[in-house]
């Protein structure tokens, strides 16, 4: 009885520490996006990264220092901890004024310690910035516009 309980527990802890996956997430250009992010597991934390795929860092924090310069050229001056006291574990940020090339995948990891290889992922999540005016495949001119071009030489050849 007493192995089947420490199975649990220790399967348990591990569940704790697999990475929160968030639905994908739209928002439209300009806005300001919060990435959200908590570790709940209970300890202080030291080095945060935030970082997307294929472009690096997006905010790097250790030793409570934010290393901005750290960060990929794109991100920089736009991105702030939402809470600075990280109070229960909250290490989400606010991406301000976002663009379509953010569109992408984020990557929360958390560290009790200063050192790199101390990091833990703790959420992934999917960000998608949709300009609702823009179409796939060209402009909204272009698409309406050759049709009706294309009838009235058919109409005049006739």
């Amino acid at each position: 009885m007493f192995v089947f309980r420490y199975m649990l527990f220790s399967v348990t802890c591990l569940r704790l520490l697999d990475p929160v996956v968030s639905p994908e997430e739209n928002w439209k250009p300009g806005q300001d996006v919060p990435l959200k992010c908590q570790d709940r597991r209970n300890v202080t934390i030291t080095l945060i990264k935030w970082q997307k795929q294929g472009h690096g860092y997006v905010f790097y924090y250790r030793d409570e220092l934010i290393y901005e310069n750290y960060a990929d050229e794109s991100f920089r001056g736009r991105v702030h901890l939402n809470d600075p006291t990280m109070k229960n574990g909250n290490v989400s940020v606010i991406l301000k004024n976002v663009t379509i090339n953010d569109t992408g995948r984020y990557e929360c990891l958390t560290g009790t310690s200063s050192m790199d290889s101390d990091v833990q992922l703790i959420h992934i999540l999917n960000l998608t910035v949709t300009d609702p005016g823009h179409r796939e495949g060209g402009h909204v001119g272009l698409t309406l516009g050759l049709p009706v071009v294309a009838a009235v030489l058919l109409l005049a050849a006739i």
